[in-house]
């Protein structure tokens, strides 16, 4: 069994919506036909936006978006800094080359290290994770 989702897996998902039932449609069909018919007036949409946003599992929602978004691009801020300062790659790359290294341009340059060999600089431990994501996108078929 395969856990790689295929076209044909997730095409059948669209079968779903047809059991789908939008919430509140009935409403909002009568809201607009009392609009039409000109017993209600229509909103600006700025003012109805306004009115959404002191619901309070809305307010949850964009206060947990928030901070998630805060804290994402100092993750690639702090990360390489916090790599530098206190990470010693020394020995990832005497594990992976043996003692003496590596001078080979071609993991030199994938795996982001310095001229010598001997470290991996902290922008290419930030992008080992890029990099295994597009590695094993292209490795395994869809």
């Amino acid at each position: 069994m395969s856990f790689i989702s295929t076209p044909r897996s997730s095409a059948g998902n669209f079968l779903l919506l047809l059991t789908y039932r939008e919430p509140g449609k009935a409403e909002r069909l009568a809201r607009q036909q009392a609009i039409r018919d000109g017993q209600a007036k229509q909103r600006y949409l700025v003012l109805e936006t306004l009115a959404e946003l002191k619901k309070p599992h809305l307010a949850l929602y964009l206060i947990i978006f928030s901070v998630w978004w805060l804290m994402f691009p100092m993750l690639w801020d702090v990360l390489p800094k916090y790599i530098e300062d206190w990470v010693n790659t020394a020995p990832m790359v005497q594990f992976l080359f043996g003692a003496a290294g590596t001078h080979s341009t071609f993991w030199g340059f994938f795996l982001g290290m310095d001229a010598n060999g001997q470290t991996i600089q902290p922008e290419g431990i930030v992008n080992i994770n890029a990099g295994m994501i597009m590695l094993t996108c292209f490795l395994l078929p869809a």
